[in-house]
């Protein structure tokens, strides 16, 4: 294992995974102090430029879920509202819509997750548990019962959940496609949760959580996991470790942060700002606000990231907590090393990405979303 200078470290894993080798190590302060930030995130090193806009009023779209790209640029993203999945070209003009309110083959109630499997379009369904797949011309294929916790599937059927044995630990579970072979892929350390359990189907993440966020790719093929440590109210670190689920570790590496201070008003926004952000439906909303107020706490500082969003082509992009007018993205390869720091506009957040280009919403005044992609260039200086 090599250590470096600056704390960072190749190849220390923790866990080893039954489908990949992830690390969950807990950061530790090395010292740092805020001029220790990395020097590659300290200002924007990326211009954008906007190449596409879908414009919210003239799709009359509703508050938009998770989103996917496929390889050819099509676009596809969830409307929570209307349980349905919008479907645009590369090009920005509407191709079709699948799902719609029902439990029906081929219709969704609550749709939170969508991945494209080459051409197939993959979406599943939180209240039913179930996964619908869309051929290539987008009509019903198959549908197929997923299990409470469900957080993806691997490339050979299997799924992969988040779980809680009998003594309330946490692990990440998988589950053969046949239900014939059950392994615990890995444990998860006491306080990854970082959010409220709304009932036996939802899950929501708490907005200040100094926790863990490991990402499934909605491809099934890789997992990034992130962790963070805060000391005192200065600076700490976090650790970011890329893996494929055959069993690859692609990079393991650590990173400094200088600690932002959090005021109380400002926690008491971005909480409101979580649950509106949620598009939970209305049979669910009540239940779902008073179990996340009840479980919110609100740190002294704001930790490193607010969430983490793995590129199509495998680089991670962590996101910090909006302040003055921009949401900063710090972006790493996949290798491990930084790429730099972009600045998106703070009403817009990503939704889909890869090096040169970001999918992401964008909200105007009155709250109403549209999707624009912009073009990426990096300073090669």
């Amino acid at each position: 294992m090599e250590v470096r200078s600056d704390g960072s470290r190749r190849g220390d894993v923790a866990y080893k995974m039954l489908i990949g080798a992830v690390t969950l190590l807990t950061a530790t302060n090395c010292g740092s102090t805020p001029s220790d930030w990395l020097p590659e995130f300290e200002e924007p090193v990326a211009s954008l430029t906007e190449v596409l806009r879908i414009d919210g009023y003239a799709e009359e779209l509703v508050p938009i879920g998770a989103m996917a790209v496929r390889d050819d640029g099509t676009i596809a993203f969830i409307q929570p509202q209307d349980a349905e999945v919008r479907v645009f070209t590369a090009d920005g003009a509407p191709s079709t819509t699948v799902g719609g309110g029902g439990g029906g083959p081929g219709e969704l109630r609550f749709p939170t997750q969508l991945a494209w499997v080459a051409d197939t379009l993959r979406v599943f369904d939180a209240r039913t548990r179930r996964f619908t797949w869309f051929s290539p011309a987008f009509e019903l294929q198959r549908t197929e019962q997923a299990l409470p916790g469900t957080l993806g599937r691997t490339p050979d059927g299997a799924l992969v959940l988040r779980t809680s044995d009998a003594a309330g630990a946490l692990h990440l579970t998988r589950v053969d496609r046949d239900g014939a072979d059950t392994a615990h892929v890995v444990p998860l350390p006491a306080g990854i949760n970082g959010g409220a359990e709304i009932g036996e189907d939802v899950f929501i993440s708490l907005p200040f959580a100094n926790h863990a966020r490991y990402v499934v790719a909605p491809d099934g093929e890789h997992i990034v996991v992130a962790m963070a440590h805060v000391l005192g109210d200065s600076a700490g670190t976090f650790d970011v470790t890329l893996a494929e689920l055959d069993g690859d570790t692609l990079f393991h590496e650590r990173y400094r942060f200088a600690a932002v201070p959090l005021t109380e008003k400002e926690a008491r926004a971005r909480i409101e700002e979580r649950i509106e952000g949620e598009r939970i439906p209305a049979d669910y909303r009540a239940i779902v606000e008073a179990g996340f107020r009840r479980q919110t706490v609100i740190p002294a500082v704001f930790p490193p990231f607010r969430s983490v969003l793995l590129g199509n082509d495998g680089t991670v992009w962590i996101e910090h907590h909006p302040r003055d007018g921009r949401r900063p993205y710090y972006v790493i390869g996949g290798d491990g090393e930084p790429v730099g720091r972009l600045d998106l506009p703070e009403e817009a957040a990503g939704g889909a990405a890869r090096r040169d280009r970001i999918w992401a919403t964008v909200a105007d005044s009155l709250g109403v979303q549209s999707v624009v992609v912009y073009d990426v260039v990096w300073d090669s200086g």
